[in-house]
């Protein structure tokens, strides 16, 4: 058996203890998407339509507020699915999904992923446990705006979605307007902390990548709290 399209899945952690069977079931029902920088995977409060696994790039996913601003609540990257808690409470999403730079996702509809969940019961209840790691993150991002200063969750923040490149540098490709709604502050104050981050020799800027330099004294700075 070519074990290549299986061994596409082994990024998805929902996927690594199912059988052959229940994979190659996904493999032939999904469909890959691709899209550029600033298309919309999903609208806030539409109607369900399936669920996404991200294969590259990276995602914000939001809300609007009442004055029409994006409060960032979360990114999502390789590995990552979204949708999961549409699939589950069988609801509208409760957010919008935007890519912020080109992706690749496979894309399972409501049809076929009930279908997979009364199929092979263990697949669903890996869901329920990527739910409930998606709400844990969720609920350690309140306590870390809670908690710690603005300079210490960007260094969270560069850390946790930082990518290595194929010269083994750990790179960013976040702007600082999406880190700066992600965190609740400006724009200005994101690149001021980032600039004094350079002064001290923990990140490059080259062109739109933040390079990090010194992961161990970042990860000091990410843990500090008030």
């Amino acid at each position: 058996m070519d074990t290549k399209p299986i061994n596409s899945l082994c990024d998805f952690s929902v996927f690594k203890l199912q059988t052959d069977a229940a994979l190659i079931s996904f493999l032939n029902a999904k469909k890959s998407l691709n899209l550029k920088k600033g298309g919309v995977l999903i609208n806030e409060n539409e109607a369900f339509k399936g669920v996404y696994f991200i294969r590259s790039g990276l995602l914000k996913i939001y809300r609007t507020k009442s004055n029409q601003q994006e409060f960032i609540i979360g990114l999502g990257k390789k590995g990552g699915v979204v949708g999961i808690d549409s699939v589950i409470s069988n609801s509208p999403y409760p957010h919008a999904i935007k890519a912020l730079n080109d992706i690749e996702v496979y894309h399972l509809n409501a049809k076929e992923i009930s279908y997979l969940f009364e199929t092979y019961k263990p697949l669903r209840n890996e869901f329920i446990k990527e739910l409930c790691a998606d709400i844990d993150k969720l609920e350690n991002r309140i306590t870390s705006i809670l908690n710690k200063k603005i300079k210490s969750q960007l260094a969270e923040i560069l850390l946790a979605f930082s990518d290595i490149e194929n010269n083994n540098n750990a790179v960013v490709k976040l702007s600082t307007l999406d880190i700066s709604k992600l965190i609740g502050t400006t724009q200005n104050y994101i690149c001021k902390i980032i600039n004094n981050f350079i002064k001290s020799k923990l990140v490059e800027v080259e062109g739109k990548k933040i390079k990090i330099i010194n992961c161990n004294e970042l990860s000091v700075i990410a843990s500090e709290i008030y």
